[in-house]
Protein backbone atom coordinates (compact mmCIF):
# COMPACT_ATOMS: atom_id res chain seq x y z
CA UNK A 1 0.00 0.00 0.00
CA UNK A 2 0.86 3.64 -0.57
CA UNK A 3 -0.27 7.18 -0.12
CA UNK A 4 0.52 9.37 -2.62
CA UNK A 5 -1.08 13.49 -3.27
CA UNK A 6 -3.46 13.29 -6.01
CA UNK A 7 -3.02 16.15 -8.85
CA UNK A 8 -5.94 17.99 -11.21
CA UNK A 9 -4.53 15.11 -13.56
CA UNK A 10 -5.75 12.14 -11.37
CA UNK A 11 -9.48 13.07 -12.37
CA UNK A 12 -10.18 9.44 -13.08
CA UNK A 13 -8.63 8.08 -10.21
CA UNK A 14 -10.18 10.34 -7.93
CA UNK A 15 -13.41 10.00 -9.37
CA UNK A 16 -13.28 6.25 -9.38
CA UNK A 17 -12.73 5.79 -5.89
CA UNK A 18 -14.62 8.54 -4.15
CA UNK A 19 -17.98 7.31 -6.39
CA UNK A 20 -16.83 3.78 -4.30
CA UNK A 21 -16.69 5.35 -1.30
CA UNK A 22 -20.23 7.59 -1.91
CA UNK A 23 -21.57 3.71 -3.06
CA UNK A 24 -20.12 1.97 0.09
CA UNK A 25 -21.00 4.47 2.82
CA UNK A 26 -23.73 6.77 1.48
CA UNK A 27 -24.49 7.81 5.01
CA UNK A 28 -20.87 9.26 5.57
CA UNK A 29 -20.69 11.41 3.85
CA UNK A 30 -22.37 15.06 2.61
CA UNK A 31 -22.43 14.31 -0.75
CA UNK A 32 -25.02 11.69 -2.73
CA UNK A 33 -23.82 8.83 -5.38
CA UNK A 34 -26.17 10.84 -7.69
CA UNK A 35 -24.74 14.00 -7.48
CA UNK A 36 -21.44 12.95 -7.71
CA UNK A 37 -22.11 11.02 -10.50
CA UNK A 38 -23.27 14.66 -12.36
CA UNK A 39 -20.14 15.79 -11.40
CA UNK A 40 -18.16 16.98 -15.12
CA UNK A 41 -14.38 16.88 -15.38
CA UNK A 42 -14.41 20.65 -13.90
CA UNK A 43 -16.17 20.07 -10.82
CA UNK A 44 -13.44 17.11 -10.16
CA UNK A 45 -10.04 18.98 -10.89
CA UNK A 46 -12.01 21.95 -9.04
CA UNK A 47 -12.96 19.17 -6.12
CA UNK A 48 -8.97 18.12 -6.35
CA UNK A 49 -7.70 21.58 -6.19
CA UNK A 50 -9.43 22.44 -3.22
CA UNK A 51 -7.86 20.92 -0.81
CA UNK A 52 -5.06 18.32 -0.54
CA UNK A 53 -6.47 15.31 -1.48
CA UNK A 54 -4.41 12.18 -0.86
CA UNK A 55 -5.10 8.64 -2.52
CA UNK A 56 -4.00 5.39 -1.03
CA UNK A 57 -3.33 2.81 -3.71
CA UNK A 58 -3.03 -1.30 -3.33
CA UNK A 59 -2.18 -3.69 -6.09
CA UNK A 60 -1.43 -0.50 -8.16
CA UNK A 61 -5.26 0.85 -8.17
CA UNK A 62 -6.89 3.35 -6.02
CA UNK A 63 -8.25 1.88 -2.81
CA UNK A 64 -8.75 4.92 -0.74
CA UNK A 65 -8.82 8.18 -0.18
CA UNK A 66 -8.87 11.26 2.36
CA UNK A 67 -8.87 15.56 2.09
CA UNK A 68 -7.29 17.96 4.15
CA UNK A 69 -9.21 21.28 3.41
CA UNK A 70 -9.13 25.15 4.27
CA UNK A 71 -11.62 25.68 7.27
CA UNK A 72 -14.24 28.05 6.34
CA UNK A 73 -14.27 30.56 9.17
CA UNK A 74 -10.72 29.83 11.00
CA UNK A 75 -7.26 30.16 8.72
CA UNK A 76 -5.16 28.58 11.36
CA UNK A 77 -7.12 25.24 10.71
CA UNK A 78 -7.75 22.08 8.37
CA UNK A 79 -10.68 20.11 7.80
CA UNK A 80 -10.71 16.20 7.56
CA UNK A 81 -13.28 14.94 5.46
CA UNK A 82 -13.75 12.33 2.84
CA UNK A 83 -11.81 9.60 4.60
CA UNK A 84 -12.48 6.53 2.85
CA UNK A 85 -10.97 2.72 2.67
CA UNK A 86 -12.09 -0.14 0.69
CA UNK A 87 -14.16 -2.95 2.34
CA UNK A 88 -11.05 -5.31 2.24
CA UNK A 89 -8.42 -3.01 3.67
CA UNK A 90 -10.26 -2.05 6.66
CA UNK A 91 -8.16 -3.20 9.59
CA UNK A 92 -4.84 -3.31 8.10
CA UNK A 93 -3.54 0.35 8.84
CA UNK A 94 -4.46 1.86 5.11
CA UNK A 95 -6.71 4.68 7.25
CA UNK A 96 -4.05 5.63 9.44
CA UNK A 97 -1.69 6.13 6.29
CA UNK A 98 -4.00 7.87 4.91
CA UNK A 99 -4.92 10.35 7.75
CA UNK A 100 -1.31 10.50 8.68
CA UNK A 101 -0.47 11.96 5.44
CA UNK A 102 -3.21 14.08 5.41
CA UNK A 103 -2.20 15.59 8.72
CA UNK A 104 1.50 15.93 7.39
CA UNK A 105 -0.12 18.39 4.30
CA UNK A 106 -2.08 20.23 7.48
CA UNK A 107 1.15 20.93 9.32
CA UNK A 108 3.28 21.68 6.24
CA UNK A 109 0.53 24.23 5.55
CA UNK A 110 1.35 25.64 9.00
CA UNK A 111 -2.34 24.87 10.07
CA UNK A 112 -2.68 24.51 13.92
CA UNK A 113 -5.49 22.31 14.59
CA UNK A 114 -7.53 20.16 11.91
CA UNK A 115 -11.16 19.59 12.70
CA UNK A 116 -13.54 16.95 11.19
CA UNK A 117 -17.20 15.89 11.55
CA UNK A 118 -18.39 12.29 12.62
CA UNK A 119 -21.66 10.55 12.37
CA UNK A 120 -22.67 10.21 16.01
CA UNK A 121 -23.63 6.18 15.39
CA UNK A 122 -20.34 5.80 13.42
CA UNK A 123 -18.81 4.12 16.30
CA UNK A 124 -16.04 2.28 14.18
CA UNK A 125 -14.99 6.19 13.10
CA UNK A 126 -15.52 7.86 16.19
CA UNK A 127 -13.38 5.00 17.91
CA UNK A 128 -10.61 5.03 15.07
CA UNK A 129 -10.19 9.08 15.44
CA UNK A 130 -9.92 8.94 19.32
CA UNK A 131 -7.13 6.77 18.56
CA UNK A 132 -5.29 9.37 16.50
CA UNK A 133 -5.43 11.48 19.20
CA UNK A 134 -8.34 13.65 18.43
CA UNK A 135 -10.94 14.93 20.97
CA UNK A 136 -14.77 15.55 20.65
CA UNK A 137 -15.46 19.34 20.83
CA UNK A 138 -18.89 19.36 22.30
CA UNK A 139 -20.36 20.81 18.77
CA UNK A 140 -22.85 19.15 17.23
CA UNK A 141 -24.11 19.56 13.32
CA UNK A 142 -27.53 18.42 11.99
CA UNK A 143 -26.71 17.40 8.26
CA UNK A 144 -28.66 19.65 5.52
CA UNK A 145 -29.91 16.48 3.40
CA UNK A 146 -30.98 13.81 5.81
CA UNK A 147 -30.49 15.44 9.65
CA UNK A 148 -28.19 13.28 10.57
CA UNK A 149 -26.37 14.46 13.57
CA UNK A 150 -22.22 14.83 13.20
CA UNK A 151 -20.52 15.26 16.25
CA UNK A 152 -16.83 17.70 15.66
CA UNK A 153 -13.88 16.23 16.36
CA UNK A 154 -10.65 18.04 16.48
CA UNK A 155 -7.05 17.54 16.86
CA UNK A 156 -4.42 19.95 18.17
CA UNK A 157 -1.62 20.24 16.10
CA UNK A 158 0.99 21.86 18.07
Amino acid sequence: MTVRRAGTGDIDEVRGVRLQALADAPEAFDTTLSEAQEFGSEDWRRWIAEGATFLLESSGSPAGIAVSARHASDASARVLASVWVSPGLRGTGAATRLVAAALSSARSEGAERVVLHVGRENLRARRFYLRRGFCFTGAEVARVRDGLVELEMMLELG
